[in-house]
């Protein structure tokens, strides 16, 4: 057993090592994996673009997200979004 590793809050962690042993051979090659790769690179960039793209219109509106503020409003855009898809079942157009 290891040490105890003092988690989040009030959660402690016990890890147990079952073996040091290395003999597995990957399911899949880097070939085969590339794929795979290359989308989760391109996932990462598009969502540092729009992390970056937000900070910049915050900074030009000056806008100050508070907790309470954006809580409030993630709820009203949910159940608008609710809304939404509800009346778009009805009347697909």
């Amino acid at each position: 057993m290891t040490a105890v590793i003092k988690g989040k809050g009030e959660h402690y962690k016990i890890f147990k090592l079952e073996s040091m042993r290395r003999d597995r051979e990957p399911e899949l090659t880097l070939e085969e994996m590339r794929p795979y790769f290359e989308q989760r690179i391109k996932t990462r960039e598009s969502g540092a673009a729009k992390y970056a793209w937000e900070l910049g219109l915050f900074e030009q509106y000056e806008f100050n997200l508070l907790e309470e503020n954006y809580t409030r409003f993630a709820d009203h855009l949910r159940d608008n979004i609710a809304v939404w898809e509800a009346v778009r079942v009805v009347d697909p157009d």
